[in-house]
C-alpha cells in the first residue's frame, strides 16, 4: 500500500531545497541551465536576416559601358546604383579589384561581386546578333563562415534575378517599341500605298482617254502639217511670181528713166486717149510678155471679187489677237531665226494647200471641240512629270529597310524565344500548367511575329517589283520631260482663246482653200511675192502687215469702186481676156515688125499727148512702191509660213513620239497599278495582323516578360523569423537538459525512517523533480516570450511546456533509477538521437533513413509538433494527438519505474558490493 509516503518524500526534498544553502544554489543553477539554450542560443539567432546589412560584401564595378541606340549606357553602373539603395547586405563599393580580393582573403569582406568591364557591351551586342551571355563574378570565402556563404549565395541569386528582370524588361520594351514602330510604319505604309494605288488607278483610268485624245491630236496635227506644207509650196510660188513682177516693173522703170525727155511731152488735153495708147505701145514693145500669160487666170471677175473679199478678210484680222498669239509662250521658239528661215521652206508648199482635203479638216474641228479634255491630258502628262519619283522610291526603299529590319528583329525575337522557353521549362518554381501556359503564350507571340515576317517577305517581293515599275515610270517620265516643251507648246496652243480662234479660223481656212482652188494661178503669183520675205523677222513683219492692212484699208474704196463700176461689157471683155492677150501678142509682133510706124506714132504722141504722158510718169513711182511693198510683204509671208510649217512639223513629230510612247505608258501604268495594288493589299494584311495581335504596350509586355510568373505567397501558420521557427526545437532541448541536470544534483535516495516502498519513492521523487521542472518550464517560457515569441495561445503554451518537463523527468527518472550512472549516460545519448531525428531543423525527408526510423518513437517528435501547433496556429486534433502520445510515454516510464525500482535497487546493490570487493 502506497499510502501518502510519496508526499512526505516530496515534501522533505522540497523543504531541503530551502533549508540547505548548497542545495539552493545547485537548484538555482539547475533552473538557469535551460536558459543557456532558450535565452542565449535563441537570442543569438532569433532574426539574423534583419542584421545582414552589417555583413560586409564588396562590389567592384569595372564596367566600361557601351552604346545603345546612339546613347551611352552603363548597366554595371545601374546595378551599382541599385545596390546602394539595397540594405539586404552591407554592400561596400570598391573601385580596385585587388583591394577587394585582399579584403576577402582577410577579415574585411565575406564575399565580392565583380561586374566585368564588358558587362554592358555583351548585353548590347545581343541587338547585333551576338548572343554572348553577360556575367557577374561572385566570389565567396566559405572558410570564414559557411552559413554566411549560403546567405550570400541566396543574395547572389536574388541579385541575378533582379538583373535578369531588368535586362529582360529593357530588351522587351525595346523589342516591342520596334514592333510598334513597325506597326506604325506598316499602317502609314498601308495608307500611303493605298493613296498611291488610288492615284495610279485614276491615272490608269485616264490613260485610255489620254491615248485616244493624243491619237486624235496627232491625226489632226498630221493633217494640219500636210496642209501647211502645201500652203508653204503655194506661198513660195506666189512669192516667185511677185518677184518676177517686181523685176519687170524695175526694168520698165529703168528704161523709162533713160528717157527723161518723156516727162514733159504729154499734155492734159489728150490724156484720156493718148495716155493709154502710148503706155500700151511702149510697154508692149519692150516688155516681157511671158508674165501676161498668167493675166487671164488672174484678171477674172471672180478674182476681182476674191481680191475684194481677201481685202475684207485681211482687214478683219484682229492685229491685237495676232500679236497676243505671237506673244503666247512657246511662240518665241516658233519665231526664232532658225524657224523664220524654215518659214521660207513652208511657203514653198503653200501652193499645195489647194490640194488639201477639206473633209479631213472636219475631224480637226471635232478634235478642237475636245480641247478641254486634251488640255486635261496635257495637264496629267505634266503632273506625271512632276511626281517626285525619288520620294516615292525613297519611300519604297524605307519600306524595304523596315521590312528587312522587321525580319531581322523577328529572327532575334525567335532566338530570345528559345532561350526564354528554356528558362521557363527549367524554372523549378513553375508548375507544369504554368509552364504550358507560358510556353503557349510565347508560341502565340512567335506565330504572330513569324506570320508578320512572312507577310513582310512577301511585301519585299512586291516592293522589288514596285522598284522596277518605278524605274519604268522614271524612263517614261524622262521621255515626257524631254518633250515637255512640245507638250507645253501644244497645251498653250490649245488655250481657250487659241481654240476659239482656230474654231473661227478653220472655216475660213476651208473657204480660203476653196478660193485657192479657184485661184491657183493667183496663189502662184502670191507665192512668188512671199518668197521675197525670206530672212525677215516675223514679228517685225507684223508691223508691216499692219501697215499693209492700213494701205489696203486706204485702197479698199478704190477696189470696191473698181468692182462696182465695171460694166457688163467690161466684164465680158475680162472674160475674153485670153483672146485679147493673143491679139495683144500679135499686136506686139506687129509693132516689132513695124517699128518705124511706132516711132511715127510716138512722135505724134509727143506732139499731142504731153499731159497724158505726165500722168503716166507720175504714176510710175507709185506703182513701183506698191510692187516693192507687195514684194516685201510676200517675203515676210513666206518666212512666217515657213516658221509655222516648221513648228507644225516639230509639233507633229513630238505628238508622234508621244503617241508611240502611250502604249508603253499604259503598260507601265498597268504594271505600276498591279504592283501598287499587291503592295497595298499585303501591307494592309500585315497592318491588320499587327493591329489585331499587337495590343499590349511595350511597358506592360516588358514587365510581363521580365517577371512572367508572380509567386503569390500566402503562407498558413506563418513563421516570421528564425527564433520563432527554432523555438519548438530549443524549448524541448532546454527542458530535457534541465531535467537531466536534476539527477546530477538531487539524489534518488530517501530517508530510511520513512521505510518507503519503491512505488512511493518513484512517485515522491517524481513530484520533487517536477517542482523544479515547473520552475524551469515557467522561466524558459517567459524568457522566450521576452525575446519576441508570439504564440497563438499563451496559456496553453506555458502549460504545454510544464507538461513537457514532467514527461522528460519521467523518462530520465526511469533511466537513472533503473540504470544508475548508465541511465544518465543513456539520457544524453537519447538527447542526441532526438535532436537528429525529431525534424526540428531539417525536414525528415532529407535526413538518412536511420533517423527516419527513429522519428516515430522519439518524445522530441511529439514535443516539437505540439509546440509548433501552439505557437504558429492551433490544430487541436494534431495537438491532442501529440499530448496523448507524450502522456502515454510519461505513464509508461512511470509504471516501468514503479515496477522495476525494487529489482533495480537489488541489482545495483550487488554491483556496488562486487565493486567494493574488487576495490
Amino acid at each position: 500500500m502506497i499510502n501518502l509516503k510519496f508526499l512526505k518524500i516530496a515534501g522533505r526534498d522540497i523543504a531541503s531545497i530551502f533549508r540547505n544553502r548548497f542545495i539552493r544554489i545547485s537548484v538555482t543553477a539547475i533552473i538557469i541551465v535551460p536558459l543557456l539554450y532558450s535565452l542565449l542560443y535563441l537570442a543569438a539567432f532569433w532574426d539574423p536576416y534583419s542584421k545582414l546589412k552589417e555583413m560586409p560584401v564588396a562590389v567592384v564595378n569595372l564596367d566600361k559601358g557601351s552604346i545603345k541606340d546612339s546613347k551611352e549606357v552603363n548597366y554595371g553602373k545601374d546595378i551599382e546604383d541599385g545596390l546602394k539603395e539595397n540594405e539586404d547586405l552591407g554592400f561596400k563599393f570598391i573601385s580596385n579589384l585587388e583591394n577587394a580580393k585582399k579584403g576577402l582573403e582577410g577579415k574585411e569582406f565575406y564575399a565580392v561581386f565583380v561586374i566585368p568591364e564588358d558587362f554592358s557591351k555583351k548585353i548590347t551586342d545581343v541587338e547585333d546578333g551576338k548572343l554572348e551571355k553577360a556575367s557577374i563574378d561572385y566570389i565567396a570565402n566559405e572558410k570564414k563562415n559557411f552559413l554566411a556563404a549560403q546567405i550570400n549565395n541566396k543574395v547572389a541569386l536574388e541579385l541575378k534575378d533582379k538583373v535578369i528582370k531588368s535586362i529582360s524588361e529593357e530588351f522587351t520594351k525595346v523589342t516591342f517599341n520596334n514592333l510598334y514602330e513597325i506597326k506604325d510604319g506598316m499602317n502609314k505604309a498601308a495608307d500611303g500605298s493605298s493613296q498611291i494605288t488610288d492615284g495610279v488607278s485614276q491615272l490608269k483610268s485616264n490613260v485610255p482617254e489620254m491615248e485616244k485624245g493624243v491619237g486624235k491630236l496627232y491625226e489632226g496635227s498630221t493633217d494640219l502639217n500636210n496642209g501647211l506644207l502645201q500652203l508653204k509650196s503655194n506661198v513660195l510660188l506666189l512669192g516667185n511670181g511677185i518677184g518676177q513682177l517686181k523685176s519687170k516693173v524695175d526694168k520698165a522703170s529703168a528704161e523709162f528713166n533713160k528717157h527723161p525727155e518723156l516727162k514733159g511731152i504729154v499734155n492734159d488735153k489728150d490724156i484720156n486717149g493718148a495716155r493709154t495708147l502710148i503706155q500700151d505701145a511702149n510697154v508692149l514693145k519692150d516688155a516681157d510678155t511671158s508674165a501676161l500669160e498668167m493675166l487671164p487666170a488672174l484678171a477674172t471677175a471672180e478674182n476681182l471679187g476674191l481680191i475684194n473679199k481677201t481685202t475684207n478678210d485681211l482687214l478683219a484680222i484682229d492685229m491685237n489677237k495676232t500679236k497676243a498669239l505671237m506673244n503666247t509662250p512657246g511662240m518665241d521658239k516658233l519665231t526664232d531665226s532658225k524657224n523664220m528661215e524654215n518659214m521660207s521652206k513652208l511657203m514653198k508648199d503653200a501652193s499645195s494647200l489647194k490640194n488639201l482635203d477639206a473633209n479631213k479638216i472636219i475631224p480637226l474641228m471635232s478634235l478642237l471641240q475636245q480641247s478641254d479634255k486634251l488640255r486635261g491630258i496635257m495637264d496629267e502628262s505634266t503632273k506625271l512629270t512632276q511626281i517626285d519619283l525619288n520620294s516615292v522610291n525613297n519611300f519604297i526603299e524605307a519600306q524595304k529597310l523596315s521590312s528587312e529590319k522587321f525580319i531581322a528583329s523577328s529572327s532575334q525575337l525567335n532566338a530570345h524565344k528559345q532561350e526564354l522557353e528554356m528558362a521557363i521549362k527549367t524554372n523549378p518554381n513553375l508548375t507544369d500548367t504554368q509552364v504550358q501556359q507560358m510556353v503557349g503564350l510565347i508560341e502565340e507571340y512567335n506565330t504572330l511575329t513569324t506570320e508578320t515576317s512572312k507577310n513582310m517577305q512577301s511585301s519585299a517581293l512586291v516592293i522589288n517589283n514596285m522598284s522596277k515599275n518605278i524605274s519604268e515610270l522614271s524612263n517614261l517620265q524622262k521621255d515626257l520631260k524631254d518633250n515637255a516643251a512640245v507638250i507645253e507648246g501644244v497645251k498653250n496652243a490649245l488655250s481657250e482663246e487659241n481654240v476659239a480662234y482656230l474654231k473661227s479660223a478653220l472655216p475660213q481656212l476651208i473657204q480660203v482653200k476653196q478660193e485657192l482652188d479657184a485661184n491657183s494661178d493667183t496663189l502662184n503669183s502670191v507665192s512668188g511675192l512671199l518668197k521675197t520675205l525670206e530672212g525677215t523677222d516675223i514679228k517685225a513683219s507684223l508691223g508691216k502687215i499692219e501697215a499693209l492692212q492700213k494701205d489696203i484699208a486706204y485702197a479698199k474704196p478704190m477696189l470696191e469702186a473698181l468692182e462696182k463700176n465695171m460694166t457688163p461689157e467690161q466684164l465680158a471683155s475680162v472674160k475674153n481676156s485670153p483672146q485679147l492677150i493673143n491679139q495683144l501678142l500679135k499686136m506686139k509682133k506687129d509693132l516689132n515688125d513695124n517699128e518705124k510706124i511706132l516711132e511715127v506714132t510716138e512722135n505724134a504722141l509727143q506732139d499731142n499727148n504731153i499731159a497724158m504722158a505726165k500722168g503716166l510718169i507720175s504714176s510710175i513711182p507709185e506703182l513701183r512702191g506698191g510692187i516693192d511693198k507687195l514684194y516685201s510683204a510676200s517675203n515676210e509671208l513666206i518666212y512666217g509660213v515657213n516658221a509655222l510649217a516648221n513648228g507644225s512639223s516639230q509639233l507633229n513629230g513630238g505628238l508622234k513620239e508621244l503617241n508611240g510612247k502611250l502604249p508603253e505608258l499604259e503598260s507601265g501604268v498597268n504594271k505600276l497599278y498591279d504592283g501598287s495594288k499587291e503592295l497595298s493589299d499585303k501591307l494592309a494584311d500585315g497592318s491588320n495582323d499587327l493591329n489585331d495581335k499587337l495590343k499590349v504596350s511595350s511597358d506592360s509586355m516588358g514587365d510581363f516578360v521580365s517577371e512572367p510568373l508572380l509567386l503569390k505567397e500566402a503562407p498558413i501558420n506563418k513563421v516570421p523569423n528564425y527564433g520563432t521557427g527554432f523555438t519548438p526545437y530549443f524549448i524541448p532541448l532546454s527542458l530535457w537538459v534541465g531535467a537531466l541536470m536534476m539527477f546530477f544534483i538531487i539524489t534518488d535516495k530517501v530517508d530510511e525512517d520513512l521505510d518507503a516502498k519503491p512505488a512511493s519513492i518513484v512517485i515522491g521523487k517524481f513530484l520533487s523533480y517536477g517542482f523544479i521542472g515547473v520552475l524551469q518550464a515557467l522561466l524558459a517560457s517567459v524568457v522566450v516570450l521576452m525575446l519576441g515569441l508570439r504564440p497563438a495561445n499563451i496559456p496553453l503554451y506555458i502549460l504545454f511546456n510544464v507538461f513537457l518537463s514532467f514527461v522528460f523527468i519521467a523518462i530520465i527518472q526511469s533511466l537513472v533509477f533503473l540504470l544508475g550512472q548508465a541511465g544518465r549516460l543513456l539520457a544524453i545519448v537519447l538527447l542526441i538521437l532526438q535532436l537528429t531525428s525529431s525534424g526540428g531543423t531539417f525536414p525528415l525527408e532529407v535526413v538518412p533513413k536511420f533517423f527516419k526510423v527513429l522519428n516515430p518513437i522519439m518524445p522530441f517528435t511529439y514535443a516539437t509538433g505540439g509546440l509548433r501547433e501552439i505557437i504558429s496556429g492551433v490544430d487541436y486534433s494534431a495537438l491532442t494527438y501529440n499530448i496523448v502520445v507524450l502522456a502515454v510515454i510519461m505513464i509508461i516510464f512511470l509504471i516501468i519505474s514503479v515496477i522495476m525500482k525494487g529489482h533495480a535497487d537489488k541489482i545495483q546493490e550487488k554491483i556496488r558490493e562486487k565493486r567494493e570487493v574488487v576495490a
